[in-house]
């Protein structure tokens, strides 16, 4: 019974981690260089049904009428049902591509990263840290 309420405790602890820090390695990239991915929906489809915040989000028809995403030096978020991902492009070397498609970016987010998208993943190791104590404890007084 006492490992059972360890198991379920650990995994409260770690779903409340990821939705604290807002970030899962499925939704958000960042490299050091440039970033791309594409889509099979064409590029009017995504962009009429998504929102999109950032510096640099450069959208392209693919040769198979797809739609491909080019993020250099920027960022870029999109939210909608074939999106719901942020890219981060740290690289200064590089700049922006022109696009083939407008963007209309959402407003208030168009000159700054979101919290938690600095490329410094040195901001959530304090709340790690807690967890992880809060874990011990945890694990300390039910075994």
């Amino acid at each position: 019974m006492k490992t059972t309420i360890a198991l379920i405790a650990l995994l409260a602890i770690s779903i409340l981690s990821v939705g604290v820090t807002g970030q899962s390695a499925a939704n958000y990239v960042e490299g050091d260089f440039a970033l791309s991915e594409a889509r099979p929906q064409s590029c009017q489809l995504i962009i009429d049904t998504s929102r999109f915040y950032g510096t640099c989000c450069s959208l392209n028809t693919t040769s198979s009428g797809g739609c491909v995403l080019n993020v250099k030096n920027g960022w870029c978020e999109i939210k909608g049902q074939y999106w719901g991902k942020k890219w981060n492009s740290t690289d200064d070397k590089l700049t922006c591509d022109g696009a083939e498609f407008e963007i209309q970016y959402s407003p208030d987010w168009s000159t700054q990263a979101p919290a938690g998208t600095t490329g410094s993943p040195a901001a959530s190791v304090p709340l790690a840290a807690g967890l992880v104590a809060l874990s011990a404890a945890i694990s300390t007084f039910l075994f």
